[in-house]
């Protein structure tokens, strides 16, 4: 006993109850946050360990296979790269061409169809480079864009392009690439066929095998340019297109004639004091298709060394004699692959446009009246 209690027996007193009772909740919350924080670092732990396997897996499978990491680019490279094409028709390719861009979280800017930009040209291959040289010209143009001397403008062919990487990985890659913009780089891509000059080793104009032969070798296949795909600042890329036209022969309709001839002419005499052009020998930016497995619909996913194809592991086109990714590939051969791979992308969904950004959709829809009709329809999706 004590004080006339029985011992153990405790008095209840409300007030000390009060202040237990918000502190037992207060500790079981604590308790059941500290369970969750736990669950959730299990858990991230897991899925870090699973990305760590796939990484190490995808090294095994391809160890020379460069990889993009995160690296800031630098402030005057932000929010200045744009991609382009020209087209004066709408087609297939062109449709599958805007979607895969929008499928990589970036916009393709077409122009040809709503605003011609090339006058009186009959000569299909020459409208392209006609149309960008006056778009480049055109400063209200390019302040309608938002478009500056230094911005990097990244184009391709309209009817056999698929875009495989992203804004960023684009912008890493030229970063490398181009070097500081005031050397007036342009990157053009490269390919296997010395066209106009040799198509499948047979000679196609006089002297056209001594032409092929200024190409450097660079220890790569894809040693020949290809007028297809190209990327610069616009400041220089201005002057390069000027140049060409201005280099056009009344007899001329090839664009990779034009091309093929202020090459040689670089490789003869030097760089133009304005830019200078570097063919993308390693494929880093841009694939071509002709004379690689990737012309053929039923060799295009088919590992083949020193060549080009999609890989199903990774879900990319690399090149393994290269070892790259490409951002883009561009069917300059046969092009029965083309559509398949396309579907290998799920572009040709139904519901693909659905899955895309909703911004990115909006804007093709509304800066192009025929995008709807053309590319999002059900006889479109049955390609």
């Amino acid at each position: 006993m004590r004080h006339g209690r029985p011992l153990g027996f405790r008095t209840f007193n409300p007030r000390k109850a009060l202040i237990r009772t918000p502190c037992k909740i207060v500790l079981a919350a604590l308790a059941t946050l500290c369970a969750l924080v736990m669950v959730s670092l299990l858990f991230n732990r897991q899925i870090s360990a699973q990305r760590d396997v796939d990484q190490e897996m995808e090294y095994r499978l391809y160890p020379n296979i460069k990889q993009n990491d995160s690296e800031q680019f630098p402030s005057r490279l932000q929010n200045k790269l744009v991609f382009f094409t020209y087209s004066d028709r709408v087609t297939t390719g062109l449709c599958l061409s805007m979607l895969s861009a929008a499928s990589n979280g970036f916009l393709l800017h077409v122009l040809g169809i709503n605003d011609t930009y090339v006058g009186d040209v009959h000569e299909p291959k020459l409208k392209k480079l006609y149309g960008m040289k006056s778009f480049l010209s055109d400063r209200r143009a390019l302040e309608r864009y938002g478009l500056g001397d230094e911005t990097v403008l990244v184009f391709a062919d309209a009817s056999d392009v698929l875009y495989l990487g992203s804004r960023d990985e684009a912008l890493h890659t030229l970063q490398q690439l181009l070097g500081p913009l005031e050397r007036g780089i342009i990157l053009i891509s490269g390919e296997r066929n010395c066209w106009p000059f040799v198509h499948y080793d047979k000679e196609l104009t006089a002297g056209g095998r001594e032409k092929c032969e200024e190409f450097p070798h660079r220890n790569s296949s894809f040693r020949f340019l290809n007028a297809g795909a190209y990327a610069g600042a616009i400041k220089p890329m201005r002057a390069f297109l000027k140049t060409l036209h201005a280099g056009i022969p009344s007899n001329v309709s090839d664009d990779q004639l034009v091309f093929q001839e202020l090459y040689s002419k670089q490789v003869r005499e030097g760089r133009h004091e304005l830019f200078e052009l570097v063919i993308d020998h390693a494929s880093k930016m841009f694939q071509t298709g002709h004379l690689t497995s990737l012309e053929g619909a039923g060799t295009f996913d088919e590992p083949v060394p020193m060549n080009a194809y999609f890989n199903a592991g990774i879900g990319r086109v690399v090149n393994s004699e290269s070892e790259t990714r490409p951002f883009l590939v561009h069917f300059n051969g046969g092009k029965s692959a083309f559509v398949p791979l396309a579907k290998k992308f799920g572009l040709l969904q139904s519901n693909v446009t659905q899955l895309l950004q909703p911004d990115l959709m909006s804007t093709y829809r509304s800066r192009h009246v025929w995008f709807k009709e053309k590319c999002e329809s059900d006889k479109f999706m049955k390609n």
